[in-house]
Protein backbone atom coordinates (compact mmCIF):
# COMPACT_ATOMS: atom_id res chain seq x y z
CA UNK A 1 0.00 0.00 0.00
CA UNK A 2 0.74 3.25 -1.07
CA UNK A 3 2.48 5.85 2.31
CA UNK A 4 -0.04 8.65 1.49
CA UNK A 5 -2.69 5.36 1.64
CA UNK A 6 -1.94 4.20 5.01
CA UNK A 7 -1.37 7.54 6.32
CA UNK A 8 -5.09 7.80 5.39
CA UNK A 9 -5.88 4.18 6.93
CA UNK A 10 -4.38 5.58 10.19
CA UNK A 11 -6.26 8.42 10.47
CA UNK A 12 -9.53 7.23 10.18
CA UNK A 13 -8.58 4.25 12.83
CA UNK A 14 -7.38 6.96 15.37
CA UNK A 15 -9.90 9.69 14.59
CA UNK A 16 -13.19 6.85 13.80
CA UNK A 17 -14.42 7.24 17.33
CA UNK A 18 -15.48 11.00 17.12
CA UNK A 19 -18.11 9.73 14.32
CA UNK A 20 -21.54 9.53 15.27
CA UNK A 21 -23.97 7.70 13.82
CA UNK A 22 -27.96 7.82 12.98
CA UNK A 23 -30.97 7.27 10.61
CA UNK A 24 -32.38 9.65 8.38
CA UNK A 25 -35.70 8.66 6.81
CA UNK A 26 -36.73 10.60 3.56
CA UNK A 27 -39.86 10.71 1.79
CA UNK A 28 -39.08 10.76 -2.22
CA UNK A 29 -41.43 9.82 -5.15
CA UNK A 30 -44.73 8.81 -2.68
CA UNK A 31 -42.03 6.42 -0.75
CA UNK A 32 -39.72 7.09 2.78
CA UNK A 33 -36.87 5.89 1.76
CA UNK A 34 -34.12 4.73 4.41
CA UNK A 35 -30.77 6.27 5.22
CA UNK A 36 -27.69 5.79 7.10
CA UNK A 37 -25.72 8.92 8.34
CA UNK A 38 -22.26 9.06 9.93
CA UNK A 39 -21.21 12.55 10.77
CA UNK A 40 -18.18 14.06 11.20
CA UNK A 41 -17.06 15.68 14.94
CA UNK A 42 -18.51 19.07 12.61
CA UNK A 43 -20.43 18.60 10.28
CA UNK A 44 -21.63 22.63 9.21
CA UNK A 45 -19.49 23.17 6.29
CA UNK A 46 -17.98 19.67 6.03
CA UNK A 47 -18.30 17.91 2.06
CA UNK A 48 -21.00 15.38 1.67
CA UNK A 49 -20.34 11.58 0.30
CA UNK A 50 -23.02 9.53 -0.90
CA UNK A 51 -22.05 5.56 -0.79
CA UNK A 52 -24.37 3.60 -2.69
CA UNK A 53 -24.20 -0.43 -1.30
CA UNK A 54 -24.38 -3.52 -3.54
CA UNK A 55 -25.96 -6.72 -3.00
CA UNK A 56 -24.20 -6.92 0.40
CA UNK A 57 -26.12 -3.95 2.09
CA UNK A 58 -25.01 -0.84 3.71
CA UNK A 59 -23.06 -3.52 5.92
CA UNK A 60 -20.29 -4.13 3.49
CA UNK A 61 -19.56 -0.08 3.70
CA UNK A 62 -19.70 0.48 7.53
CA UNK A 63 -16.12 1.08 7.37
CA UNK A 64 -15.89 2.89 4.68
CA UNK A 65 -18.28 5.02 6.14
CA UNK A 66 -16.90 5.54 9.63
CA UNK A 67 -13.03 6.37 7.84
CA UNK A 68 -15.18 8.99 5.11
CA UNK A 69 -16.64 10.73 8.58
CA UNK A 70 -12.96 10.15 10.31
CA UNK A 71 -11.82 12.33 7.31
CA UNK A 72 -14.61 14.69 7.56
CA UNK A 73 -17.35 14.01 5.36
CA UNK A 74 -21.15 14.17 5.73
CA UNK A 75 -21.22 9.88 5.09
CA UNK A 76 -24.94 9.01 3.37
CA UNK A 77 -25.60 5.56 2.79
CA UNK A 78 -28.98 5.47 0.98
CA UNK A 79 -31.16 2.04 0.96
CA UNK A 80 -32.25 0.85 -1.90
CA UNK A 81 -36.02 0.56 -2.68
CA UNK A 82 -37.63 -3.04 -1.79
CA UNK A 83 -36.75 -3.97 -5.63
CA UNK A 84 -32.89 -2.81 -5.58
CA UNK A 85 -31.62 0.59 -7.33
CA UNK A 86 -33.56 1.55 -9.85
CA UNK A 87 -33.04 2.76 -13.09
CA UNK A 88 -32.75 6.33 -14.77
CA UNK A 89 -34.02 9.96 -13.31
CA UNK A 90 -35.41 8.34 -9.88
CA UNK A 91 -32.14 7.77 -8.17
CA UNK A 92 -30.69 10.59 -9.32
CA UNK A 93 -33.58 12.82 -8.09
CA UNK A 94 -33.10 10.92 -4.87
CA UNK A 95 -29.23 11.35 -4.94
CA UNK A 96 -29.89 15.32 -5.50
CA UNK A 97 -32.65 15.42 -2.54
CA UNK A 98 -29.90 13.59 -0.76
CA UNK A 99 -27.58 17.04 -0.82
CA UNK A 100 -30.01 19.35 -0.84
CA UNK A 101 -30.62 17.40 3.14
CA UNK A 102 -27.43 17.29 3.80
CA UNK A 103 -26.84 21.21 3.69
CA UNK A 104 -30.53 21.92 4.87
CA UNK A 105 -30.02 19.61 8.04
CA UNK A 106 -26.36 19.80 8.95
CA UNK A 107 -25.06 23.19 7.38
CA UNK A 108 -22.94 21.06 4.54
CA UNK A 109 -20.97 21.77 1.82
CA UNK A 110 -23.27 21.54 -1.49
CA UNK A 111 -20.15 22.20 -3.42
CA UNK A 112 -17.63 19.91 -2.11
CA UNK A 113 -19.97 16.43 -3.25
CA UNK A 114 -18.78 13.31 -4.00
CA UNK A 115 -20.28 9.41 -4.92
CA UNK A 116 -19.15 5.86 -4.29
CA UNK A 117 -20.81 3.28 -5.26
CA UNK A 118 -20.23 -0.61 -5.12
CA UNK A 119 -21.11 -3.29 -7.36
CA UNK A 120 -24.66 -1.98 -8.42
CA UNK A 121 -23.94 0.65 -7.09
CA UNK A 122 -21.53 1.56 -8.81
CA UNK A 123 -23.74 2.17 -12.06
CA UNK A 124 -25.96 4.55 -9.93
CA UNK A 125 -22.67 6.34 -9.15
CA UNK A 126 -21.61 6.59 -12.99
CA UNK A 127 -25.31 7.42 -13.78
CA UNK A 128 -24.67 10.78 -11.47
CA UNK A 129 -21.69 11.16 -13.49
CA UNK A 130 -23.82 11.04 -16.21
CA UNK A 131 -26.73 12.89 -15.66
CA UNK A 132 -25.61 15.23 -13.13
CA UNK A 133 -21.78 15.51 -12.89
CA UNK A 134 -21.75 18.82 -11.99
CA UNK A 135 -23.05 18.13 -9.15
CA UNK A 136 -20.27 16.28 -7.77
CA UNK A 137 -16.34 16.23 -7.75
CA UNK A 138 -15.41 13.09 -8.06
CA UNK A 139 -16.80 9.49 -8.37
CA UNK A 140 -15.23 5.82 -7.00
CA UNK A 141 -16.42 2.74 -7.94
CA UNK A 142 -15.91 -0.59 -6.70
CA UNK A 143 -16.36 -3.95 -8.09
CA UNK A 144 -18.25 -1.96 -10.59
CA UNK A 145 -18.76 -1.69 -14.46
CA UNK A 146 -20.73 0.20 -17.28
CA UNK A 147 -23.92 -1.20 -18.68
CA UNK A 148 -23.97 -0.51 -22.66
CA UNK A 149 -27.10 1.10 -22.55
CA UNK A 150 -26.08 3.92 -19.69
CA UNK A 151 -23.53 4.40 -22.18
CA UNK A 152 -25.34 4.82 -25.02
CA UNK A 153 -27.67 7.44 -23.42
CA UNK A 154 -24.87 8.75 -21.16
CA UNK A 155 -24.02 12.93 -21.89
CA UNK A 156 -22.29 14.16 -18.85
CA UNK A 157 -22.57 17.77 -18.58
CA UNK A 158 -19.22 18.20 -16.57
CA UNK A 159 -16.23 16.38 -16.32
CA UNK A 160 -16.12 12.98 -14.10
CA UNK A 161 -13.28 12.59 -12.12
CA UNK A 162 -13.34 9.06 -11.54
CA UNK A 163 -10.83 5.92 -9.60
CA UNK A 164 -12.46 2.49 -10.12
CA UNK A 165 -10.81 -0.68 -8.14
CA UNK A 166 -11.39 -4.00 -9.22
CA UNK A 167 -13.21 -6.39 -6.92
CA UNK A 168 -13.30 -10.49 -7.00
CA UNK A 169 -17.11 -10.61 -7.05
CA UNK A 170 -18.85 -10.43 -10.33
CA UNK A 171 -21.22 -7.42 -10.71
CA UNK A 172 -24.66 -7.26 -10.33
CA UNK A 173 -26.65 -5.58 -12.80
CA UNK A 174 -29.41 -3.22 -12.55
CA UNK A 175 -32.84 -4.17 -13.82
CA UNK A 176 -33.04 -3.53 -17.53
CA UNK A 177 -29.41 -2.73 -17.91
CA UNK A 178 -28.56 -5.43 -20.34
CA UNK A 179 -24.73 -6.41 -21.28
CA UNK A 180 -21.89 -4.64 -19.05
CA UNK A 181 -19.10 -2.84 -21.46
CA UNK A 182 -15.53 -4.79 -20.30
CA UNK A 183 -13.29 -3.15 -18.66
CA UNK A 184 -11.11 -2.10 -21.60
CA UNK A 185 -14.23 -0.31 -23.25
CA UNK A 186 -15.47 1.05 -20.09
CA UNK A 187 -12.05 2.92 -19.55
CA UNK A 188 -12.08 4.21 -23.40
CA UNK A 189 -15.37 5.36 -22.46
CA UNK A 190 -14.57 7.40 -20.04
CA UNK A 191 -11.67 8.64 -21.60
CA UNK A 192 -13.24 9.90 -24.40
CA UNK A 193 -16.27 11.51 -22.07
CA UNK A 194 -13.78 13.33 -20.45
CA UNK A 195 -11.16 14.61 -23.78
CA UNK A 196 -7.96 12.71 -22.06
CA UNK A 197 -4.60 12.12 -22.91
CA UNK A 198 -3.12 8.75 -23.23
CA UNK A 199 -3.54 6.18 -20.66
CA UNK A 200 -0.28 6.04 -18.68
CA UNK A 201 0.70 3.03 -15.98
CA UNK A 202 0.63 3.80 -12.41
CA UNK A 203 2.07 1.04 -10.12
CA UNK A 204 1.83 -2.45 -11.62
CA UNK A 205 -1.51 -2.61 -11.84
CA UNK A 206 -3.58 1.05 -12.20
CA UNK A 207 -4.32 3.03 -14.92
CA UNK A 208 -4.20 7.10 -15.12
CA UNK A 209 -5.29 9.24 -17.31
CA UNK A 210 -4.84 13.06 -17.19
CA UNK A 211 -8.21 15.15 -18.78
CA UNK A 212 -9.69 17.92 -19.70
CA UNK A 213 -10.56 20.57 -16.92
CA UNK A 214 -7.95 19.10 -14.42
CA UNK A 215 -10.26 15.29 -13.96
CA UNK A 216 -7.87 12.31 -13.29
CA UNK A 217 -9.56 9.24 -14.46
CA UNK A 218 -7.84 6.21 -12.23
CA UNK A 219 -8.69 2.51 -12.75
CA UNK A 220 -7.16 -0.54 -10.67
CA UNK A 221 -6.65 -3.03 -13.17
CA UNK A 222 -5.59 -6.00 -11.13
CA UNK A 223 -8.14 -7.29 -7.91
CA UNK A 224 -6.81 -6.02 -4.62
CA UNK A 225 -8.04 -8.84 -2.38
CA UNK A 226 -11.29 -11.21 -2.39
CA UNK A 227 -14.76 -10.19 -0.72
CA UNK A 228 -17.66 -7.55 -1.38
CA UNK A 229 -15.15 -4.57 -0.44
CA UNK A 230 -11.54 -5.46 -1.22
CA UNK A 231 -8.90 -4.58 1.20
CA UNK A 232 -6.99 -0.88 0.65
CA UNK A 233 -10.57 0.47 -1.49
CA UNK A 234 -11.03 2.87 1.61
CA UNK A 235 -8.03 4.27 1.73
CA UNK A 236 -7.94 4.73 -2.37
CA UNK A 237 -11.34 5.83 -2.70
CA UNK A 238 -10.58 8.66 0.39
CA UNK A 239 -6.99 9.36 -1.13
CA UNK A 240 -8.38 9.88 -4.49
CA UNK A 241 -11.43 12.06 -3.14
CA UNK A 242 -9.27 14.35 -1.17
CA UNK A 243 -7.18 15.11 -4.73
CA UNK A 244 -10.24 16.93 -5.16
CA UNK A 245 -11.24 18.46 -2.11
CA UNK A 246 -12.66 16.33 0.70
Amino acid sequence: MRPRLILIALCAFLVAPLARAEGLTITFGGAARQVDVTLPEEPAGAPILLAFAGAGGAADLAGFAAAGAAAGAIVLLPEPTGAGWQEGEEEVGFALALLAEAVTRWGADPARAFAAGQGAGGIVAQRLACEAGGSFRAFGLVASALPETLARACRPAAPAAIIAIAGAEGVARLAGDGALLSPERMRAFWARENTCDAAEAEGETAIRYACSGGVVLRFETGSPGGGAWPEGATAALLAFFADFGL
